[in-house]
């Protein structure tokens, strides 16, 4: 009876555990290089410049209003993404990331920076840095500036 009794409390707090909750700090990187993916396939299919805003917990996604290689003059806003609870991005950089150990990012840094995705495919060099409230899983997303194809990586 006590045995029944204690799996059926463990259960009910299994089944009650937010599911936002249980995504991984790995899992959240690979859905920003989805997400960036999607962005940067809308910029070659639609021949529209798009962007990526990123802040701390959410990013936006906008396309330009000029057809073709000309920069845009003003943005619509195409669609949005939001970090779960446990995980969080913590910086970006202006650069390529690809090594392992370099120093570790200010919270913050290069968020007044954006993620451009060309008509052509192509991008600007960047690199997010994902991790988790606790600062033990570090990732980065890394965009490659002549394909603008992007890709996580272990640790910062």
């Amino acid at each position: 009876m006590v045995v029944i009794a204690i799996i059926g409390v463990l259960a009910a707090i299994a089944i009650s555990y937010p599911r936002e909750d249980r995504a991984t700090t790995r899992g959240f990187a690979e859905q920003v290089v989805g997400e960036l993916d999607v962005a940067r396939m809308r910029a070659i299919s639609s021949r529209r410049w798009h962007r990526v805003t990123v802040s701390g917990t959410q990013a936006t996604i906008e396309a330009g209003d000029t057809v073709g290689m000309a920069m845009p003059t003003s943005w619509s806003l195409v669609g949005s993404f939001q970090a779960p609870n446990r995980t969080r991005i913590v910086a970006m950089a202006t650069v390529t990331d690809i090594q392992d150990g370099g120093t570790d990012p200010d919270d913050g840094d290069g968020f007044d920076e954006v993620l451009l995705f060309a008509p052509d495919g192509s991008s600007v060099a960047r690199t997010l840095y994902v991790s988790d409230p606790y600062d033990r899983a570090h990732y980065r997303v890394v965009v490659y500036r002549a394909t603008g194809t992007a890709r996580v990586f272990d640790g910062w």
